[in-house]
């Protein structure tokens, strides 16, 4: 069999790790018009069926739309309750906030603090950068 054996004196498929992935992802503006996106970074790393994102993009927008990042490099669960959310920083004064990724998805919402959906407009001529991990089914 192919893979590590972590912790165990025996081969068992319990005990192997068989899927790990290290890779550049491409972030979308999810078909939304009047966004432009400058990827400055995007990477991702898969370890069985957890997925950790990097990311760093600049922001140019006047659409007021919801911001909805595109292009996950895997679908995210399906499972009832595997959702993620994790935070992000940019330079504007609209602050901190709040990534997260639904079920059954390949795209991450962009949130405030309070849950409230972010308009691309917020980000014109900033950056997010974040890191968030989710579940795949793959």
């Amino acid at each position: 069999s192919q893979g590590i054996v972590l912790g165990a004196t025996s081969d068992t498929s319990a005990n192997r790790l068989e899927d790990y992935e290290e890779g550049d992802w491409t972030p979308t503006n999810n078909g939304t018009s009047n966004v432009t996106l400058d990827v400055r970074g995007a990477s991702y790393t898969k370890i069985g069926r957890c997925v950790v994102l990097r990311f760093y993009i600049g922001i140019t927008a006047t659409s007021s739309a919801s911001c909805i990042i595109g292009g996950l490099p895997f679908t995210s669960s399906a499972e009832t309750n595997e959702f993620s959310v994790g935070t992000f920083n940019h330079n504007t004064s609209a602050g901190e906030g709040l990534c997260r990724i639904g079920i059954n998805v390949n795209t991450i919402n962009a949130l405030s603090t309070n849950n409230n959906a972010k308009g691309w407009n917020q980000f014109n001529n900033s950056f997010i950068i974040s890191t968030i991990s989710y579940f795949t089914d793959s």
